[in-house]
C-alpha cells in the first residue's frame, strides 16, 4: 500500500486526519496542493495569552510542545505572535482545556480598538496643545500689561493683544469643532 502510514505496530491510516501533524503541514507554512492535497489554514493565535496560560501553569514551552503534540518552535512562533497551522492551535486549545475560540485573535476587533485609541490619543494632544497655548497666552498678557504700564501707555500693546487673542480663540474652536465632531461619530455607526 504505497502511500499509506503505518504507525509502529498500528494499523493502516488511509485518512490525512490520521496522520501526525508533522506530516500534515511543515513547519507552520501552509501546504497548498501537498502530498495529500489539503491546504493547511493559517490562524492568528494570540501569543500573549498562550504565554499567559502556559506560566500560569508553571510549564516549559518544551512541556507545552510535548503536552500539545506539537514542535518547539512552533509554540515559540505562536507565543511571538506568528500565524499557525490550524491544527497546531486546536492541540494547544486540547492542552489547554479551553476553545480555540479563546486562543485567536479577532482582528478586526484589534484594528477597530486600535483605530479607537489612535483617535483618543490625538485628541488628548490637541486638548494639550490648547492649554499649553492658553497658558502661555495668559503668561504674554501679563507681559504685555506690564509693557503698557512700565511705559505709561495701556493702548501700546493693543494690536498684539488683538491678534493673541484672535489665534488663540481660533485654535479654542478648531478644539471645540473636533470635540463635537468625535461625539456625533459614535451616534452615526
Amino acid at each position: 500500500m504505497a502511500g499509506d502510514w503505518r504507525p509502529a505496530g498500528g494499523q493502516v491510516a488511509r485518512h490525512w486526519r490520521c496522520k501526525p501533524a508533522a506530516m500534515r503541514h511543515s513547519g507552520g507554512r501552509p501546504q497548498v496542493g501537498g502530498p495529500w492535497g489539503e491546504t493547511t489554514m493559517q490562524i492568528h493565535a494570540d501569543g500573549a495569552q498562550v504565554r499567559r496560560w502556559r506560566d500560569s501553569r508553571g510549564w516549559s514551552q518544551e512541556h507545552l510542545a510535548e503536552v500539545a503534540g506539537i514542535g518547539l518552535r512552533t509554540v515559540q512562533r505562536i507565543e511571538n505572535g506568528e500565524k499557525a497551522a490550524r491544527e497546531s492551535v486546536m492541540a494547544l486549545a486540547a492542552a489547554f482545556g479551553v476553545d480555540v475560540a479563546a486562543l485567536t485573535v479577532d482582528t478586526e476587533a484589534q484594528a477597530a480598538k486600535a483605530e479607537q485609541t489612535g483617535k483618543a490619543k490625538e485628541i488628548a494632544a490637541l486638548r494639550l496643545s490648547v492649554l499649553i497655548h492658553l497658558a502661555g497666552y495668559l503668561f504674554g498678557m501679563l507681559v504685555f500689561a506690564g509693557i503698557g504700564l512700565g511705559m505709561g501707555d495701556a493702548s501700546i500693546m493693543k494690536w498684539p493683544t488683538i491678534w493673541w487673542t484672535v489665534g488663540m480663540a481660533g485654535h479654542g474652536l478648531i478644539l471645540a469643532v473636533v470635540e463635537l465632531v468625535t461625539r456625533q461619530q459614535p451616534r452615526q455607526a
